[in-house]
């Protein structure tokens, strides 16, 4: 059984926390690779010695670990507020011309005659009759 719904509005505080999570992680393994990166220029330096290359490259002898906390914090937080921005667009947008469609469809339940019926144990609950509900 498929379903069509429409994502009109997206909620901006659990998009920003799934984000975070995502980019630190990225971010983290982004720093990494620029670690490697400056203390492989630090090696550079130190086989260089005393030629004025090598005072060049002295400076990124301490960068290598101070850098990977700090680049995984900047791209978190600065992807994060990207992607707040964006998911402000797309809720503006949403609202003015329709969201976008999805097709869901149901796995794992059986369908009950040709309705399709509500899964085993669930019961359509019962509305009170008389004027309480407007009829």
């Amino acid at each position: 059984m498929e379903q069509v719904y429409e994502l009109r509005k997206v909620p901006i505080i659990a998009v920003a926390k799934v984000a975070f999570v995502i980019l630190l992680i990225v971010g983290i393994l982004i720093a990494i690779i620029y670690s490697i990166i400056f203390s492989s220029m630090s090696f550079l330096a130190s086989a260089l010695g005393d030629s004025p290359l090598g005072d060049d490259y002295a400076i990124f002898r301490n960068f290598g670990l101070i850098m990977i906390p700090v680049i995984a914090l900047s791209y978190a937080i600065f992807g994060t507020i990207a992607v707040i921005i964006w998911a402000l667009i797309y809720n503006i947008i949403a609202s003015v011309t329709g969201g976008i469609e999805l097709v869901l469809k149901q796995k794992g339940l059986q369908q009950q005659g040709a309705g399709g019926g509500a899964p085993p144990g669930w019961e359509k609950p019962h509305a009170p009759e008389g004027p309480i509900n407007g009829f």
